[in-house]
């Protein structure tokens, strides 16, 4: 097989950055395409097309980009059909380095300075004009800009010396998982695109009225920062201080308050929905590895955090209607996830993992007691607060078990109280500071093999950076570092690895390696956590391939949730066989019963 490395310089009307890829490649057309080849020639040609036309096979080649970019191009744009396609970006981000070609050579040690006129010829020959044309590439132009292309190329087949050797780790481990993004990816997620720009008039009706109010009573608007924090006397305007804000002046409290409303992300979701929205769908949106420790992240409308809740039907039925909504920007934050509705004569199947990652820390930990509490279904945040609390099980009010919550869910890597307090107030609960610290000493002294796994993760992991060992086991995971002791590889029970780069311990006797946004100091509770998340994680790329073997059509996945669009009269089907699936887990996870979910069926996406 030969290996090409493929760099294309496109343009199109859309917007990229604003539309995303699959909008973006509807009406893009290529302007060239850099290649290069395993021996280090690289070439520019007019087009993929003509290359294979002429020059090769496209079953004989196998083509490497950094991104997905470039092959969807080939896909969507040329037509072709190229079944050997390699992402090196995905690649890298295996190994938990920079996304970006440059930031990942220079984390390497590769120079990779960017030609500054790349920027200049882009925007001026591959952005449209205002009458919607472009202009006409002049010869010294072109050449500058072959120039810039196959600079991108020549640092992909440097990128590829270091990549290549995981080839076939990716062909075992990762392809099936990318490939049921990818068919994730071209269903789509279907958007009430109707419902987005109904919403999105609304709340720009209600903050013009605000803005208006403000710069009527007190010369200015809500969106000038300087003003407003001269105004309430504040250092800043972010969320924390305003919530924190307290002040006898009511013309103050209501600044305080205004802003707080005008300044709410979730409309500002509304535009994305839109704009990345073609025939009602948004395709491409989500990352297979995004994340460090192997989860799926997503771009544009950034799904993952959209605000949980459950929906109002009243609202959406408002806004199709064409009827006046009160407070639209409340009303809007409230219910973001229902602006993702399935199609008529289809329905939502939402499948949510329970527990995961605290089930899969007891099993990893040996926490046996906690492990059969899981596995036999009793209600371990009402036993953990009955003892905390010193009151029999039936005796639990709401408050303590809410508190049992939030500790067995958040304490699990090391967090003290003050972060128990502050994680406790994100799930809706007040916990006290001096409950908060009998709530993590409770908890480290009811479940000791937890804390007994960060030391030993932690020490062992120290032991492998200073050269006393060369490889330890423990929590059902193999650590190992490489002779030249620059890469540190976990190997979880799925056989995936989770890599760090140039590991070292600092002179606080923090370890400290290098991911894809530089330095980061961390202990054995952290890397337990990345190891949790990374197992919760191949459970559920591991269920979205037998979901795919059934013929289930996932659209999109957030955190521990799946979400499948169906026909209404296969929904409860697919919910039932689902669940099922869910339960059944992979033969390197040995106890039975473990896992367990619960599931939905409803027409817009809700909590």
């Amino acid at each position: 097989m030969t290996y090409v490395f493929v760099d294309y310089e496109t343009r199109s009307p859309i917007d990229l950055k604003r539309c995303g890829q699959d909008v973006y490649l509807e009406r893009a057309e290529d302007v060239m395409v850099g290649l290069g080849f395993a021996d280090g020639e690289v070439v520019i040609r007019q087009s993929l097309r003509e290359f294979l036309t002429y020059e090769a096979d496209a079953q004989d080649c196998v083509f490497v980009s950094w991104g997905g970019f470039d092959a969807a191009i080939a896909r969507r744009v040329e037509k072709l059909d190229c079944p050997n396609w390699i992402d090196a970006r995905a690649l890298a981000q295996t190994v938990g380095l920079p996304a970006s070609l440059q930031t990942f050579c220079a984390a390497i040690g590769i120079p990779a300075k960017k030609d500054p006129r790349g920027t200049r010829l882009i925007n001026k020959y591959c952005k449209p004009q205002e009458d919607g044309s472009f202009r006409e590439m002049t010869p010294e132009d072109r050449q500058a800009m072959e120039d810039y292309c196959l600079q991108d190329v020549r640092l992909l087949q440097q990128a590829w010396r270091f990549l290549s050797p995981l080839v076939g780790e990716w062909q075992r481990v990762h392809q099936a998982n990318w490939e049921s993004y990818d068919r994730m990816n071209r269903r789509g997620v279907p958007i009430d695109v109707l419902g987005c720009r109904q919403a999105l008039r609304a709340v720009e009706t209600q903050t013009h009225e605000i803005e208006g109010e403000c710069f009527a009573r007190f010369g200015f608007k809500t969106t000038q920062t300087a003003k407003v924090c001269e105004f309430l006397g504040t250092p800043d305007i972010t969320k924390q201080t305003l919530e924190g804000y307290r002040s006898k002046d009511p013309d103050q409290m209501w600044v305080r308050d205004a802003r707080l409303v005008t300044s709410r992300a979730a409309a500002k979701k509304l535009v994305p929905m839109i704009e990345m929205s073609r025939n009602g769908r948004i395709h491409g949106a989500f990352h297979y590895h995004g994340a460090h420790t192997g989860r799926g992240t997503s771009m544009g409308v950034q799904f993952q955090n959209l605000k949980k809740g459950v929906i109002d039907p009243a609202f959406f039925a408002k806004l199709h209607a064409g009827e006046q909504v009160e407070d639209a920007i409340q009303q809007t934050q409230q219910n973001i996830r229902g602006f993702i509705k399935a199609e008529e004569g289809k329905t939502l199947v939402i499948v949510d993992y329970s527990q995961v990652e605290a089930r899969i820390l007891s099993w990893i930990a040996g926490e046996s007691y906690l492990t059969e509490a899981f596995v036999s279904g009793r209600d371990i945040y009402r036993e953990f607060a009955a003892s905390v609390y010193g009151v029999s099980q039936g005796d639990v009010t709401d408050t303590q078990r809410a508190h049992g919550k939030a500790t067995v869910l958040g304490c699990g890597y090391g967090m003290g109280p003050k972060k128990l307090v502050i994680q406790a107030g994100t799930m809706g609960t007040v916990i006290p500071a001096r409950a908060a610290s009998e709530l993590v000493e409770r908890y480290r002294k009811s479940y000791p093999a937890i804390p007994m796994l960060w030391q030993a993760v932690d020490l062992g992991i120290k032991g492998l950076i200073r050269g006393r060992n060369e490889c330890f086991t423990v929590g059902e995971c193999i650590f190992t570092i490489n002779p030249a002791r620059t890469m540190l590889r976990i190997e979880l029970p799925s056989g995936r690895v989770l890599r760090y780069f140039k590991p070292h311990i600092n002179s606080e006797q923090q370890i400290v390696y290098i991911d894809r946004n530089g330095p980061v100091r961390c202990w054995g509770g952290h890397f337990v956590e990345n190891i949790c998340q990374a197992i919760a994680g191949d459970l559920k790329t591991d269920f979205m391939r037998r979901c795919d073997d059934h013929n289930f059509h996932a659209v999109m996945e957030v955190h521990d949730e799946l979400v499948f669009e169906e026909y209404e009269e296969l929904s409860e089907l697919v919910l039932k066989t689902a669940l099922e699936m869910m339960t059944e887990t992979p033969e390197w996870l040995d106890c039975p019963g473990l896992i367990k979910g619960e599931g939905k069926i409803l027409p817009r996406f809700s909590k």
